[in-house]
């Protein structure tokens, strides 16, 4: 019987999802999530951390809009100035 070893190759050209899951800002977010789920510890966990994750994504996205939108007044009121 020949013995089946795992042969070990790397993939140049990896998949999207596993790249956006890599990313170190995502692990930050998901453990903030996980610390608020054990602080709260809510009766459907995986229901709770979906909604959080939701929340918390809607809220980058207001910060996001909201800061284009500060930057966008301070141009024209240099230009008022002007």
């Amino acid at each position: 019987m020949a013995s089946k070893t795992k042969a070990t190759t790397s993939n140049p050209q990896e998949h999207p999802d596993a790249a956006y899951i890599k990313r170190e800002d995502l692990g930050g977010v998901i453990s903030k999530g996980m610390a608020v789920l054990y602080n709260t510890k809510p009766k459907n966990p995986v229901d709770f951390l979906a909604k959080w994750l939701l929340n918390y994504s809607h809220v980058e996205k207001v910060a996001v809009s909201f800061g284009e939108h500060e930057e966008t007044v301070r141009e024209l009121m240099d230009k008022f100035e002007y």
